[in-house]
């Protein structure tokens, strides 16, 4: 945690209220280590993707969207 719990505590489905353990730290690092990295384009006024279609790198996903300015967001899938 080099920029510690606040930094952390919106990537978690529950409040951090402690540091992790090293253990659960590693677990972690190997859980997203596996993870597949993808894109979407985002319309922060809808709340929704702009595209279904989930890009490898940024610069796909703003060339596939209508959007001259779109967000980025970030999309982990899960390891299968």
């Amino acid at each position: 945690m080099p920029h510690g719990l606040r930094a952390m505590r919106p990537y978690f489905d529950e409040p951090l209220h402690r540091a992790l353990k090293p253990s659960e730290l590693r677990e972690l690092r190997t859980f997203l280590r596996d993870c597949e990295l993808k894109y979407a384009g985002y319309d922060p006024a809808s709340g929704r993707l702009t595209n279904p279609k989930l890009p490898p790198s940024p610069q796909t996903t703003r060339l596939k969207t209508s959007d001259p300015a779109p967000q980025i967001a970030v999309v982990l899938l899960p390891p299968s």
